[in-house]
């Protein structure tokens, strides 16, 4: 998914965006199209007595989605789904009920290079990045200690407090390692498919000669 850059510009970035974006199309509705597959994540995972609250910012794109997606519209008319928005601005704090996304944005932006607050660190292949992205998600899921100033001893890990069941982890950890995977033995859908097979669209890759015939213009 890209999305147009925002945020404080030198006037020489100002015109170097104008330029790129003269030679890439942005995916129209790709926000509702990726919300939609969370959707069906979230619905396939639901019996016919599951109830569920979920948490967002206010895009509007969501609201959308939801109207749109035929089994959350009937959980919501059913009154097994609800759905709570919270403004973007509202304070990063544990009481936010944004606040486990709110951690992760800031864990992915501390731990991984490309995602850090610096310019000169970015990811050269969209392909690459996600894939790199995947992996750190696994290890800070799985892997990597809930506190890691828990007392020696204390060995938490954050799907154990997220409830998930410790046995099915633990079985799905050791395939990840000691098996090699194949598609043709995965249920690989969506996003996780396309990024499997490399379809994600990296703009505008064409080399660094490129970018720099357009920054001196």
């Amino acid at each position: 998914m890209m999305f147009r850059r925002k945020g404080r510009m030198t006037e020489a970035q100002k015109r170097m965006k104008q330029l790129l974006y003269k030679r890439v199309r942005f995916e129209r509705g790709r926000q509702k199209r990726s919300f939609s597959e969370v959707m069906d994540k979230i619905s396939g995972l639901c019996s016919a007595e599951t109830t569920v609250k979920l948490y967002t910012d206010e895009k509007k794109a969501y609201l959308t989605a939801i109207d749109r997606h035929e089994e959350i519209a009937k959980m919501r008319d059913e009154g097994r789904f609800s759905h709570v928005r919270i403004p973007s601005d509202a304070p990063r704090t544990f009481s936010n009920p944004l606040f486990a996304v709110n951690y992760y944005d800031r864990e992915i932006r501390k731990d991984a290079a490309a995602h850090v607050r610096e310019t000169v660190r970015f990811t050269r292949n969209t392909n690459g990045g996600l894939m790199r992205l995947a992996c750190y998600v696994f290890h800070h899921n799985f892997i990597k200690r809930f506190r890691i100033r828990d007392p020696v001893g204390v060995e938490r890990r954050h799907y154990a407090e997220a409830g998930i069941d410790e046995d099915m982890v633990r079985r799905r950890r050791g395939r990840v390692f000691d098996e090699r995977v194949f598609i043709s033995r995965e249920r690989i859908e969506g996003f996780a498919r396309r990024l499997w097979f490399k379809e994600v669209m990296t703009p505008l890759k064409r080399g660094p000669e490129y970018v720099q015939k357009f920054w001196y213009m």
